[in-house]
């Protein structure tokens, strides 16, 4: 962690994502995102660094996704074209 890192608060991750805090709260509770830096007792910050990595992450992951199902489609194409040849 730098001093010249870039933190977002809480509001501003849930603004940023579309998503609601209790969702956010759901996310890190789960570990299914960054973990904030307790800065004081009510205070959460979390890096905007971490935030986008895994917003990256997802998109990537569902792209994957996609792209895997487009490839399982056409293979099924594939085996449908060699029944149509017999």
């Amino acid at each position: 962690m730098e001093l010249t890192d870039k933190y977002l608060t809480r509001k501003q991750v849930c603004e940023t994502l579309g998503i609601s805090t209790s969702t956010l709260r759901r996310l890190v509770d789960l570990g299914d995102f960054p973990q904030p830096i307790q800065v004081t007792e009510r205070r959460q910050l979390f890096s905007q660094d971490r935030v986008f990595d895994w917003l990256l992450e997802r998109d990537v992951d569902r792209i994957q996704q996609e792209h895997e199902e487009d490839w399982e489609e056409d293979d099924w194409d594939d085996e449908e074209d060699d029944d149509d040849e017999e």
